[in-house]
């Protein structure tokens, strides 16, 4: 199991960054993303929608959020996961500019993270194409890397 380096993805996702004109922020929000996804590892064959659908819950900031999150992971990280679904990255990139977006109004003069959804939003496709990047580093990357993306794809082996 790849277990990463606390800065791995931080690295990651500044060198897969550079050039592209990314805040602070959503840099350290991206990081922040993929190491959530390997610490807890969600099902990515759940579509989205079916997360926003689902069973109402009384935190829909956290609903908002999920699908914001999972949209951009899929899109950007494992966009071949959603295309053999049938959906392509731009449903991914509408349904989670619109989770970050609605979040970001939600939140804009209640919390300091109103601002940075609304960033995410505002950058989504940038966020989709660095992840992408990301992406290519670790599959060309060590071995402990390129497993980990590997089993990402292609599900556990057993």
């Amino acid at each position: 199991m790849f277990e990463p380096e606390p800065s791995f993805f931080h690295d990651l996702v500044a060198s897969s960054a550079s050039g592209r004109g990314l805040s602070d922020i959503s840099r350290v929000y991206l990081a922040g993303l993929l190491q959530e996804m390997v610490d807890r590892a969600p099902d990515l064959d759940r579509p989205v929608c079916l997360r926003v659908l689902g069973p109402i819950r009384a935190d829909r900031a956290l609903v908002l959020k999920e699908a914001g999150d999972a949209s951009l992971f899929l899109s950007g990280f494992f966009p071949e996961r959603g295309r053999r679904l049938g959906l392509a990255p731009s449903y991914y990139a509408a349904l989670g500019r619109s989770a970050y977006g609605e979040l970001s109004v939600r939140w804009f003069r209640r919390s300091p993270l109103g601002p940075v959804y609304g960033e995410l939003a505002r950058s989504f496709p940038l966020l989709q194409v660095t992840l992408r990047e990301a992406r290519e580093s670790c599959a060309s990357g060590p071995h402990g890397t390129a497993s980990w993306v590997e089993e990402w794809l292609l599900g556990p082996r057993g």
